[in-house]
């Protein structure tokens, strides 16, 4: 090579540093598992009195249901009525240990399931019984594969209840009905909106079911229970929006995206060199009283020295790998730049 093109090739390397000298804060590392811990210190998994693990392991024991749970069979289509009831009925009488952990939800204070795989137990953990944060140490990845659960609890809820009116046990059908619609409405404060939305739906529809079988066993069922539902019961289950909490956990998540994705001066990917990046408000030739004056001259110098060096190469690759970075908190470009120059 040329005294003139190695010339050229050193003054646009250096023209490529400085430019590539941008906001001094790099992007911040998110620890998934500070995140997770964040999560459970919220008011949803902190508690002594939690109803998951009790119902969670009533639903490791529960028998597979005569249809596979989907649009064919779940909470919304199972009634006396139906086709298989008598099976559906079986089904619901020899599970009786989830219809127990239901009752006894009653007197918990929360769902408080935690977040995460790690603060759970490995029996719940292997079913897919948790919410999962950050797959892969992917914040992006979040999912809650335990409503899957929820949905078959509701449904053996339901069957269970459709079966003790059916056979005449009046208070224990409503105490059971109650009793899941209380359970739901715990699931309501969990912190992410999929989670709120999902189970405030499943809430609404076995409201709706509670008054389909008010209505059926309307004749059967005294009138003093009536007046104790009314009064002592349905008023306590709070479900107006102004009783929801805050889905916290998306706001948690979010924040930790947004620095993970942007550094504090809100440049995106901030350590990718991208020659495309329309970026205006980097520091490589100062800023204010500090300015550069020579800033034209050497936007000028750099782009001359590209346009005159581009036409005689084929490529211009990188060989630092990785590229070591400038140990200044307010310069930011490599140490070092290993180019290899082909022809």
């Amino acid at each position: 090579m040329s005294r003139m093109k190695r010339h050229l090739l050193v003054c646009c390397t250096s023209a490529l540093l400085t430019l590539i000298v941008s906001a001094p804060v790099f992007a911040v590392d998110v620890d998934v598992s500070k995140i997770i811990g964040e999560l459970n210190r919220t008011r949803s998994v902190v508690g002594d009195h939690k109803s998951y693990p009790a119902i969670f392991d009533a639903y490791l024991d529960l028998d597979a249901p005569p249809v596979p749970m989907g649009q064919d069979f779940n909470h919304l289509v199972i009634h006396p009525g139906m086709a298989q009831w008598d099976v559906v009925s079986g089904w619901a009488e020899s599970n009786p240990s989830l219809a127990e952990a239901i009752l006894a939800s009653k007197d918990t204070t929360l769902f408080g399931l935690p977040y995460g795989e790690t603060d759970i137990e490995s029996r719940f953990r292997e079913a897919d019984l948790f919410a999962e944060i950050g797959r892969n140490d992917d914040l992006s990845l979040v999912s809650f594969p335990y409503l899957d659960a929820i949905d078959a609890i509701s449904a053996y809820a339901c069957a269970e209840s459709y079966r003790l009116l059916e056979a005449g046990e009046i208070e224990a059908g409503y105490d059971l009905a109650l009793a899941q619609i209380f359970f739901l409405r715990q699931c309501c404060d969990r912190e992410f909106l999929d989670e709120q939305f999902y189970s405030i739906n499943l809430l609404g529809e076995f409201l709706d079911n509670l008054r389909d079988m008010f209505w059926v066993y309307m004749d059967e069922t005294p009138g003093e229970v009536f007046a104790d539902m009314a009064m002592n019961r349905l008023p306590f289950i709070q479900v107006d929006r102004s009783r929801l909490f805050m889905a916290e956990g998306d706001r948690i998540v979010a924040e930790a995206l947004l620095k993970q994705v942007f550094n504090a001066e809100g440049f995106p990917d901030p350590d990718r060199f991208d020659i495309e990046r329309n970026v205006t408000a980097h520091i490589a030739f100062g800023r204010g009283l500090h300015f550069c004056l020579g800033a034209n001259l050497a936007r000028r110098e750099a782009r001359v020295a590209l346009e005159l060096l581009l036409p005689l190469l084929d490529r211009v690759e990188l060989r630092s790998d990785p590229v070591e970075p400038v140990p200044s908190f307010f310069l930011r470009g490599p140490k070092k730049l290993q180019l290899e120059v082909v022809r």
